[in-house]
């Protein structure tokens, strides 16, 4: 045989031989992995002698972990069963998490596995799957011989993209999805906080709601009952929070079987004003949830959403109205009107700020709802994801209290973003707050940025990085008024090239440090936000970017004016906080009078200076519009703002002794409920004793209502009606929902009257009902 021949047999039968090498392996992969599927191993759990915390917490893991590998749906009640008799002081609440927390842990590793995943969703009821696992074996050959766990990945990745998309598939792809949902939302990150986020599932309260022609407060849960909804809210009120924790509910199966049938799709609407306004229609909105669903891990789900849309199956979750250009917006709300009109199966929220939203979709949902301020025990639920890190002299009693001796700052607190702050803060041991919402911006940023300032801070002149902010918060409410958008953010480019003409007048050289001290602000004070990837920036707040706008104004009271008149909207909140800290606001708050009164009285709250006979003036005519207070809503908390003043200057003590004189006194039933509204506003322990006195009264039912929102501050009053055995009192307490309101109801149980007893047990049972 001739050499060349000879050769060409010995590389042919080298290469066949690897080839059957590699084709066994595999095949013998295969049944192993089949084998162990179909024999799964049954083992009980033994009850189990515990003799530690430690012990009890490691048999419930190894119980989660038998349960997921052998296949079994996962049963909380079984291991509460198995371990709720204990004596190392594991509650059945400890032992459901422990439990859950790792099936669910256990459960994502064995997904992650590629094999796994095959076994699972493609090789049974598939027999042409061999044919592509010998396709991708000769494709693939040569990298076959350096097998690892990176190559599996891509592979893996790889392939799932191709056929993601097949309806064939769709099961799997909705579990990558459920996945991907988690790792994006379970963890909230909080910009002050770096590389400390927190439990979003901890830290979430259900929100209240208020819709405008029925002041009762709607519950979360009583929500869920209609399709589509539109939620208003101030900024931070919650909006976006609220549906990031529905997807993260679905992803995590714990919304109920009703809801699960509903795919839901998280689309910030901010995303939209890079479409030219002559192609915004339905079909681009569409486009835009298939791109939500790529960016979580399900893409080329076009016939996806499709179908989906068809069938009624989608939860469309539109988030942040406000943050589209105003240019645009209109074809952006017809967008979505089309949409939902088309597929009116189809469940929907769509969320806005309340100072832009303007009914647009009115014709689409079924209700347009307010999202309500925190409660007090919102508030206190809130702050128990904080208490851990609180120091042992402070307490979240401590700071509710101390809140309530700054009726301004308590307003601020029922805001969750901002309440966010105030808890941060306060778990610094010298932290104190300030009584004024000026005073308290200027401490809390000056906190936020001289943090680890002596180990870690490359510029330790806070006064440098608060200039380049003042100087960046002024550029942003200028760029927006110019371009008529309410979205908060700036190009990466324009807030280098903004910060590099304010750093020579801080001696600072902008080719050397425009980049750093930007990384700095952002990544130890969280005053600044990375978005889009680092493509964008913006103010962790809207009233962030407004206090520091105001502060670079602080000496040019002309220039605000003139900015105020051109777009009062955008300026309405600087103006106030500038006379927070300015000396004398007499002859700005008389321009803005002249503009817009009902600024020019509010600006009252915050004044440090102010002419006296213009003060009087202003009071005096708001004094005869008291009764639109019913009606608009912004009036009502201006009233509240002033009359909580209680520093010694006498404008605020003149505003609340005439709520209290016209709640009284007055013939005119509007004028005392728009005195109830007012008073309600004011958070003060006396505008509560006042209410109090009509609470009872069928006329003005709103002073019950204001009562249970001002909290712990009706305890005490409460407390007494029902140790006389008032129903309604004892009804009331379980809606305070503090510890204080239970504290009272159980000492109820202890009455000498049995039914007072007996009513007290009941409410006892539906406060731990509702407060569970």
């Amino acid at each position: 045989m001739p050499k060349s021949n000879l050769s060409y047999t010995q590389l042919f039968r080298h290469k066949f031989n690897r080839l059957v090498s590699i084709s066994l392996f595999l095949l013998t992969l295969t049944i192993v992995l089949s084998w162990s599927w179909i024999l799964p191993s049954y083992t009980q759990t033994p009850t189990p002698n515990i003799k530690s915390r430690e012990v009890i917490i490691q048999k419930i893991k190894e119980s989660a972990k038998r349960h997921v590998e052998n296949e079994q749906k996962m049963d909380s009640q079984l291991i509460i069963e198995i371990y709720g008799e204990n004596s190392v002081g594991l509650t059945k609440l400890e032992i459901t998490e422990i439990y859950e927390v790792e099936y669910e842990k256990v459960k994502d590793e064995i997904d992650s596995n590629f094999w796994k995943k095959i076994k699972d969703d493609f090789f049974y009821g598939l027999p042409w799957f061999a044919a592509i696992a010998f396709f991708i074996l000769f494709l693939f050959k040569e990298a076959i011989q350096g097998w690892g766990t990176d190559f599996i990945k891509t592979i893996g990745n790889w392939l799932y993209n191709q056929i993601s998309g097949i309806e064939l598939f769709w099961n799997f792809s909705l579990k990558r999805y459920k996945k991907g949902l988690i790792n994006k939302h379970e963890q909230l990150k909080i910009p002050f906080r770096p590389n400390r986020p927190l439990s979003l599932q901890e830290i979430y309260v259900d929100l209240q709601f208020l819709e405008k022609a029925n002041n009762e407060p709607i519950n979360f849960s009583e929500i869920k009952k209609y399709n589509r909804l539109a939620i208003k809210g101030q900024p931070g009120a919650g909006k976006t929070l609220l549906l990031k924790y529905l997807v993260l509910s679905w992803a995590r199966e714990k919304l109920k079987t009703s809801s699960n049938e509903y795919v839901p799709i998280l689309l910030e609407l901010y995303r939209l004003n890079e479409v030219e306004i002559s192609a915004l229609n339905m079909e681009v909105l569409k486009q835009k949830l298939v791109e939500a669903l790529d960016r979580d891990d399900f893409p080329k789900a076009n016939s996806f959403v499709e179908q989906s849309l068809e069938k009624g199956k989608l939860f469309l979750l539109f988030d942040g109205l406000d943050e589209v250009k105003s240019l645009i917006r209109s074809q952006v709300v017809q967008a979505i009107n089309d949409l939902l009109d088309k597929y009116d199966k189809c469940r929907a929220i769509i969320t806005c700020r309340a100072a832009v939203y303007r009914n647009d979709f009115a014709e689409s949902v079924e209700k347009t709802l307010d999202i309500k301020e925190f409660s007090d025990r919102q508030m206190r639920l809130f702050l128990e994801a904080w208490k851990s890190e609180m120091p042992p002299e402070k307490s979240i009693d401590q700071l509710i209290q101390t809140l309530r001796d700054r009726p301004l700052i308590m307003e601020l607190a029922r805001n969750p973003l901002m309440l966010t702050i105030v808890a941060h803060l306060y778990t610094q041991p010298a932290f104190v707050l300030p009584q004024s919402r000026s005073d308290f911006y200027q401490e809390s940023t000056h906190i936020l940025l001289n943090q680890w300032q002596n180990n870690f801070n490359q510029y330790k002149e806070s006064a440098h990085k608060r200039r380049v902010l003042q100087h960046l918060a002024l550029f942003a409410q200028d760029n927006a008024s110019k371009q008529q958008k309410n979205d908060l953010s700036l190009d990466y480019q324009i807030v280098l090239e903004q910060i590099q003409k304010v750093l020579p007048d801080l001696n600072l050289n902008p080719e050397t440090d425009t980049q750093p001290i930007l990384k700095e602000i952002v990544e130890r004070s969280g005053l600044l936000l990375e978005v889009e990837r680092g493509d964008k920036y913006q103010f962790a707040h809207l009233t962030l970017q407004e206090y520091f706008a105001a502060t670079a104004l602080r000496d040019k009271e002309n220039e605000l004016i003139e900015r105020f008149k051109n777009d009062p909207e955008r300026w309405r909140e600087t103006i106030k906080l500038w006379c927070g800290f300015a000396g004398n606001s007499t002859n700005l708050i008389e321009v803005i009078y002249q503009e817009d009164s009902l600024t020019a009285f509010e600006c009252l709250a915050d004044a440090q200076e102010v002419s006296p006979i213009l003060a009087e003036g202003i009071i005096e005519e708001f004094k005869q519009k008291l009764v639109e207070a019913n009606s608009d809503e912004n009036l009502a908390r201006a009233f509240g703002a002033v009359a909580s003043d209680v520093r010694e200057r006498g404008r605020g003590k003149v505003v609340f002794e005439f709520l209290e004189n016209a709640l009284n006194y007055s013939e005119s039933l509007e004028v005392r409920q728009a005195s109830v509204k007012a008073l309600s506003k004011t958070n003060l322990p006396q505008a509560a004793d006042i209410l109090f006195m009509y609470y009872e009264d069928i006329n003005l039912v709103d002073a019950r209502l204001a009562l249970i929102n001002m909290g712990d501050i009706a305890v005490s009053l409460l407390k007494g009606l029902a140790e006389k055995g008032s129903e309604m009192a004892m009804r009331d307490l379980v809606k305070i929902g503090t510890p204080y309101s239970r504290e009272t109801l159980n000492d109820l149980l202890y009455h000498s009257d049995e039914n007072i007893q007996r009513l007290a047990a009941l409410n006892i049972a539906e406060f731990t009902s509702l407060n569970n």
